[in-house]
């Protein structure tokens, strides 16, 4: 069940990453970044703040085990 999740999720974020991709080879501009955030519904957002939460706490752990070793 939580692959499936996952996998959902994953797919929603590599869908609105791909509908902002850098077509003008100039760079992400503040207005870029504005239309991804704004097509990013409530619950992707909920979401994707999760994945960067659980990711950081991760790292962080991997950070804390190295320097105890």
């Amino acid at each position: 069940m939580l692959e499936s999740m996952l996998r959902g999720y994953l797919e929603k974020v590599e869908e609105i990453r791909t509908q902002f991709l850098d077509t003008d080879g100039t760079g992400w501009s503040p207005k870029d970044l504005k239309h991804y955030v704004d097509a990013i519904d409530p619950e992707t957002a909920k979401q994707l703040l999760r994945h960067y939460i659980v990711s950081e706490w991760m790292r962080k752990i991997e950070i804390e085990e190295g320097d105890n070793q």
